[in-house]
């Protein structure tokens, strides 16, 4: 779950163009909720100019880090996408929830594999 949501600026060249897209980052969110900058991979983007707007707020926005049963805070892949649009009255970035947490992550072969934190 985000906790602190950071829109990215709309790409300047692509909203003058009238351009729309996404970016979908997958990463992973560490015990104090922010996302690990070593992590961060594209798993799917229209533009490139989307992927750095992306990536230029991760390391500002904040998530709910995972938790056991017991209550320990552990690591944990998310896929988050990020939407431009350019409907409506002018270009503009467009939040589309929560990311998605992948509760295992060696299923996923679109992120890298690493271990929770103990």
């Amino acid at each position: 779950m985000v906790a602190v949501a950071v829109a990215p600026r709309y790409p300047v060249a692509l909203r003058e163009q009238g351009v729309g897209g996404e970016a979908i980052m997958a990463f992973v969110v560490d015990t104090a909720g922010g996302a690990d900058p070593s992590t961060v991979r594209v798993l799917h983007a229209t533009h490139p100019e989307f992927v750095d707007a992306a990536r230029t707020v991760l390391p500002q926005m904040r998530f709910v880090p995972a938790q056991l049963a017991d209550g320990t805070r552990v690591r944990a892949f998310v896929r988050m996408p990020f939407r431009f649009s350019v409907s409506g009255p002018a270009p503009r970035y467009v939040p589309v929830g929560q990311p998605i947490i992948s509760p295992n992550p060696r299923r996923n072969r679109d992120v890298p594999r690493v271990r929770t934190e103990p």
